[in-house]
């Protein structure tokens, strides 16, 4: 069973079909921990780069997006094969991965270099790197009515 998932520094995001649980693990060469939830048994351990921390599911469940804080990389994970699917330049030590509500865009926000990445979530394209402050710890995202 799931008993202790949560470490220091470390993040988990569930699957959308509820499925499977993907924790972030910052110590040793990070990783990604993927589960089964409803088992509670880890299925394996994906290498992804220094410092894991920032850890998301796209919106349709196909890819485990993870940024890699030491190596100002992003991860590209295949959520059913549980494979590395390509990793990407993320400079500004990215901190988290959030997805825009279309499931279109990934973003990024950089804790050093003030910046929010924009990337298309299928191409991982960076479309624009915009300055928001001096140490963005996330995204939120609030309805806009017009």
């Amino acid at each position: 069973m799931l008993t202790r998932l949560r470490e220091d520094n470390e993040a988990q995001v569930g699957s959308p079909d509820g499925n499977r649980l993907f924790s972030s693990n910052m110590a040793g060469a990070g990783s990604v921990s993927g589960f089964d939830f409803g088992s509670g048994e880890k299925i394996r351990d994906i290498e992804t780069g220094k410092e894991c921390k920032g850890i998301g599911v796209s919106p349709d469940g196909r890819r485990v997006w993870a940024g890699n804080r030491a190596e100002d990389t992003v991860s590209i994970i295949d959520a059913r094969s549980l494979e590395l699917v390509r990793t990407l330049e993320s400079p500004g030590f990215p901190y988290r991965v959030e997805f825009t509500p279309n499931g279109r865009y990934a973003l990024v926000p950089h804790a050093t270099s003030g910046t929010l990445m924009v990337l298309n979530l299928e191409t991982g394209a960076t479309l624009a790197r915009i300055e928001v402050q001096s140490s963005p710890d996330g995204v939120a995202w609030s309805p806009v009515q017009r």
